[in-house]
Parts: C-alpha cells; sequence; structure tokens
C-alpha cells in the first residue's frame, strides 16, 4: 500500500513536533493531558491546519476528537484567560443582567473587564464627590481630581 505523498507530509509535520518536544509516539497520541503534551499536540494541529488539512484529517492524524482539534485551533492562552475572567466577574449576575453586560461591552467594542473596570472608576468617582461634598458643605460638581476641604478653601 502506497501512502500519499499529502499524508506524507502530515505524518513528517507529527514527526518533527515529537522531535521538537521530544516526545515518544506513546506520549503523544496517549491520553494524557500534561500540558506539554497538550502543547505539543496543539503545535502539531496548528501546522497541519497551516499545511492544508481539513480539522477532521487533522483529527484523524491526531487521534483525536475533531472538536478537540477545534479547542487547539482556538485555545489561544489570551482567550481562554478572557472567557474564564469574564465567567468569573459575571458569575454573581443574573443571567439576564450577564446577557445585558455582554450585549453593552460588544455594542462598545470592550471587553468586559474593560467596561466594568469603567463602570467601577465612575461609581469610585461619584462617591469621593459626595462625600467631598458632603464633608465641605459645596453642592457644587467636584472637578476630576477630588480635592480635599482645606485644599479648596485656600483656593
Amino acid at each position: 500500500m502506497t501512502v500519499s505523498p499529502y499524508i506524507s507530509r502530515g505524518r513528517e509535520i507529527i514527526r518533527e513536533v515529537m522531535r521538537e518536544h521530544m516526545l515518544c509516539a506513546d506520549d503523544f497520541f496517549g491520553t494524557l493531558r500534561h500540558r506539554h503534551l497538550v502543547k505539543a499536540r496543539r503545535t502539531a494541529a496548528l501546522r497541519l491546519r497551516d499545511a492544508g488539512y481539513s480539522c477532521t484529517q487533522v483529527a484523524r492524524m491526531l487521534k483525536r476528537n475533531h472538536t478537540t482539534v477545534l479547542n487547539y485551533y482556538e485555545a489561544m492562552p489570551e482567550a481562554k484567560r478572557a472567557r474564564r475572567f469574564n465567567r468569573l466577574i459575571t458569575r454573581n449576575l443574573s443571567e439576564d443582567m450577564q446577557i445585558a453586560v455582554s450585549a453593552i461591552a460588544k455594542a462598545e467594542g470592550v471587553s468586559l473587564e474593560i467596561l466594568i473596570s469603567g463602570w467601577v472608576s465612575e461609581r469610585v468617582q461619584y462617591e469621593l464627590e459626595t462625600k467631598h461634598r458632603a464633608e465641605c458643605g459645596d453642592t457644587s460638581r467636584v472637578p476630576r481630581q477630588v480635592a480635599s476641604c482645606t485644599s479648596m478653601e485656600a483656593a
């Protein structure tokens, strides 16, 4: 049985990755999910994709489910961290609130982190201004940098 050059190229890519990561075939194709093994598999999947192989072909070559390969493609550490962080910062909100906050962030073209930190900053500024007015009896709006009562009186 002859193997097509196309398949041979895929096997060569996998061998290169295994060599670079100093892995044997049993470890590379095995079921363990240690970080260094997943990193090597992800590297191979990305190189195979760049070489023109479909997700299904890559999955077969790596002896993985196609959804695992899809995760390799999208498993950029920043994206994964962002999704985890988004779940963390919205977990105490109702589902309706989570949807609304996500929609606002998307509409404004910013991440949830940026949106919420902006809201928190605005709230803190408001609280500082309110405290200042209460302490100084000032009814005017305080400038962005909240000054102490003594510095306001000196001016």
